[in-house]
């Protein structure tokens, strides 16, 4: 008794820890898979560029992680998608889309860089520039091409229309990532990151009073405030006045150069703006500038610049209105910009088939082909043509593998065997193989002879042991 204990408490731990520990794959569930946007040459879907200036272009990847692992021939990687994009419109056109080799190459780290067009098939490719919406859709008809690791799904190259704000999302209650189950596609669960694109230049200048009236000999100030507009306007930035081309005017800023960090709460600083004139100064209208530079750079992307007049006269006069800052129209975005109460819905897989030869190919013998339909919508149809002329229909109430075909081939030779699937909403898909079916196998004269000689001979052994019997019993 004392010696049964132990053994069934071993047998109780075993037991948990083969069940517990070490659970079946199927039965884990699916962590979803990461879906988003990238700028491509930009570290974080956060796109602040000043360079991106109207007219450049854009290109943004479209990229996925944690796909779920191939395990075999029948589950898991990714065979396909159907993603549906939001953008601005009036900041952004599309000008291509798609995952050609020569534009989503493998150095992109596309994973669909290497099928040829017969392997993937390309489900939906609309440009809507004037709804901003962008659908790409796209599936492997051969599943030893399903993706097993993270990478880019296709690249978007966008032109820029305008100086702005804006997100560019993925519309999640349309867009779909096929997996891949029991030899057929499978909806996955995911989720979305959306990029944001800020092209603006990095500062926002106000001047207070925006213009200054002056007499000959003469010292007036104005309060020049430096606003951060974006993470591109992060660093030590320095104020200059452009436009004066008399040395009768002299100016300074106090202080000249200041920091703005976003990340610690600097936002903004505040600059006293320091105007001379001598007693020579001619009498005339100044139009200057204010000038807001980055001072690790001497791009002009990186600058604000606000107009400034100066009049020097004898006489009081009317001072215009403020001047606005030199900008481009800014159009600015949101991030609930993704349209996703007028867009549709397409919840089903798409229609997608396949057959394979489980008999040899000889002339004269039944051939056997068997059927596998994924996706669409059952009932399903399929019709053979055996490529000698003839063919049949068969039907198919689910998806999977479908009852097995057989035809008899007279002669020999190469035949194209095609298979037409239409499912029960009229979707159809085709797919076809070329086989050779062999001639009927000949038995060889040597066999023949070989086989003759051996029946003579096992008859003259049977008649000599006969002979010999009846000669010892006389």
């Amino acid at each position: 008794m004392t010696l049964a204990r132990p053994i069934i408490l071993v047998v109780i731990l075993l037991f948990l820890f083969t069940t517990h520990a070490s659970p079946a794959i199927h039965g884990v569930p699916q962590t979803p898979v990461a879906l988003g946007i990238l700028g491509e040459g930009y570290s974080t879907p956060d796109i602040v560029d000043p360079e991106l200036v109207i007219g450049a272009v854009l290109n943004v990847t479209v990229v996925v992680d944690n796909i779920p692992p191939i395990i075999d021939a029948s589950q898991g990687g990714l065979q396909g998608f159907d993603i549906s994009i939001s953008y601005n419109s009036t900041m952004l056109n599309v000008v291509d889309i798609g995952l050609r080799p020569y534009y989503c190459s493998s150095s992109d780290g596309c994973l669909y860089s290497n099928a040829n067009e017969n392997q993937m098939l390309i489900l939906n490719n609309t440009i809507d520039s004037a709804n901003g919406i962008a659908r790409f859709a796209a599936i492997t008809t051969d599943p030893g091409l399903r993706a097993p690791d993270a990478g880019v799904l296709f690249k978007i190259s966008f032109k820029i229309l305008a100086l702005g704000f804006t997100t560019i999302s993925i519309i999640q209650n349309v867009s779909q990532l096929y997996g891949f189950s029991n030899h057929c596609a499978q909806f996955l669960s995911y989720a979305a990151a959306n990029a944001r694109l800020d092209n603006r230049r990095p500062f926002r200048l106000i001047a207070n009073p925006s213009s200054l009236l002056f007499s000959p000999d003469q010292s007036k100030s104005a309060n020049v405030t430096v606003y951060r507009v974006n993470s591109a306007g992060d660093g030590d930035v320095t104020l200059l006045l452009s436009g004066i081309a008399t040395t009768q005017i002299t100016y300074s800023f106090n202080p000249r150069t200041a920091s703005l960090n976003g990340p610690h709460g600097v936002f903004s600083f505040n600059s006293n703006l320091t105007i001379s004139t001598s007693p020579g100064t001619s009498i005339a209208t100044y139009h200057l500038e204010i000038i807001a530079q980055l001072s690790s750079t001497l791009n002009q992307l990186h600058q604000a610049r606000l107009n400034f007049t100066l009049y020097v006269g004898t006489q009081p006069g009317s001072i215009p209105a403020i001047i606005t800052p030199i900008h481009s129209p800014s159009f600015q975005g949101s991030d609930s910009n993704t349209l996703t109460t007028t867009a549709p819905r397409y919840p089903s897989l798409p229609l997608l088939g396949r057959f394979n030869i489980i008999t040899a190919t000889i002339a004269g013998a039944p051939v056997t082909f068997t059927q596998n339909v994924c996706g669409g919508t059952a009932p399903y149809q399929a019709s053979w043509k055996f490529g000698d002329g003839n063919y049949t229909t068969t039907k198919q109430d689910r998806e999977g593998i479908g009852a097995s075909t057989s035809h008899t081939y007279a002669a020999p030779g190469p035949y194209q065997v095609n298979l037409i699937i239409t499912d029960g909403t009229g979707q159809t898909f085709t797919t076809s193989q070329t086989i050779t079916v062999s001639p009927i196998p000949q038995a060889s004269p040597l066999m023949g002879t070989i086989a003759a000689a051996t029946v003579v001979l096992a008859i003259a052994l049977i008649l000599a042991v006969v002979y010999i019997r009846r000669r010892g019993r006389s």
